[in-house]
């Protein structure tokens, strides 16, 4: 299940990030809504209700790994339960106030705090991917390669601010720039093909 939020800005700001048409969707539905333009399905655990057989059987997966995740470990979570998904329920209402905090990791200025978050990032691309080679559904394959490009392209940004705080040389910064550029269109053409893939099923 999983329902809309609003995102609490530190003055006490309300917006509302994401309203869902109240539905209920088959996992491949749910592929063709979301792998497109603009219809962005957030891989946060804070606005869903998961049920709790599944996500015991998807954190068993993990229970022997000694790495520790403050970046991306949701999005690892969500793609690895998605495993398992036949049904999805979407709710009209936005039941979850998301506070905005400016010291959160993820807005982190430390350098080195920044290069751990990267790796990690890092790491849990790297362990979808081999999800992804493994799983044999392949509107499951579409749908976690579709969020993991998303993933790579954040990774790709971090990357980049790292290297761009490191660099003393402006012609540094502007080869940063250009490689930033170039890597990231070849994951957006990747993104593009697997919007035309879902496009044409």
């Amino acid at each position: 299940m999983a329902f809309g939020f609003f995102s609490v800005k530190p003055i006490l700001e309300l917006e509302l990030i994401r309203e869902f048409d109240e539905a209920n969707l088959s996992f491949d539905e749910l592929t063709k809504l979301f792998v497109r333009p603009k219809h962005f399905f957030y891989w946060n655990m804070w606005n869903k209700a998961f049920k709790k057989d599944l996500y015991l059987k998807t954190c068993n997966n993990y229970l022997d790994k000694e790495t520790k995740l403050s970046m991306s470990e949701d999005a690892l979570f969500f793609l690895s339960y998605c495993k398992f998904v036949k049904n999805i329920t979407l709710l009209k209402e936005a039941l979850y106030y998301y506070r905005q905090n400016e010291n959160s990791i993820t807005n982190a200025k430390n350098i080195e705090k920044m290069q751990e978050n990267c790796d990690e990032v890092k790491f849990v691309v790297n362990e979808l991917k081999n999800l992804i080679n493994e799983s044999k559904d392949e509107i499951y394959k579409l749908f976690a390669n579709y969020y993991c490009c998303w993933l790579e392209i954040g990774y790709l940004k971090q990357l980049r601010n790292i290297k761009d705080i490191k660099s003393k040389n402006f012609l540094n910064k502007i080869y940063n720039f250009l490689s930033y550029k170039y890597h990231k269109s070849i994951i957006t053409n990747k993104i593009k093909k697997l919007i035309r893939q879902n496009n044409s099923r």
